[in-house]
């Protein structure tokens, strides 16, 4: 049902600017959750046993490929994690950066997610309602790779501070 009846050319240009402040919107709601709902074995962000801990998304979709591509906003750089990852002999401080790099990994798939949700808005803004499948075509094209590259890596990270903690307890 369209409200609002622009032209053509405003109405993509209010579609560029409405999917920005969609993304900073979802952005913004994901940074105000409370880290405690933000946990890599919370159900939502819990790898599930078809995803095979990330292997699924290498073999049908090859993500080590392509995930170095995709933009990176983290609160860290990537050189900090893999430092901690690798280093020798882990410490405390590897712990922190690994937990950081999870709660992250975490929010940014939430918020990839909530991205995707409001795309039926623009029915409001254009006629005919076929853009309404075009708006989910294009917000699903621009969150699934995101979304799958959290689900790829996580497991893997979290496996990693599982040994990390266990080399720390002396096991």
């Amino acid at each position: 049902m369209q409200l609002i009846q622009l032209p053509a050319g405003w109405a993509i240009a209010v579609f560029v600017v409405l999917w920005f402040l969609l993304h900073c919107a979802a952005s913004v709601v994901c940074h105000r959750i409370d880290e405690k709902y933000l946990t890599y074995n919370n159900a939502l962000f819990k790898s599930r046993r078809f995803e095979q801990e990330g292997k699924l998304y290498s073999r049908f979709v090859g993500v080590k490929k392509w995930k170095k591509i995709l933009p990176e906003i983290y609160p860290f750089r990537q050189e900090v994690l893999k430092e901690a990852l690798y280093r020798k002999q882990p410490g405390l401080d590897s712990e922190k950066l690994i937990e950081k790099y999870l709660l992250e990994s975490c929010r940014a798939e939430l918020s990839h997610w909530l991205a995707i949700t409001p795309f039926w808005i623009f029915g409001f803004f254009a006629l005919p309602l076929v853009i309404i499948p075009c708006m989910l075509l294009y917000a699903l094209a621009a969150n699934l790779p995101c979304i799958i590259v959290q689900r790829y890596n996580r497991p893997r990270i979290a496996k990693h501070l599982l040994r990390t903690r266990s080399k720390l307890a002396g096991f």
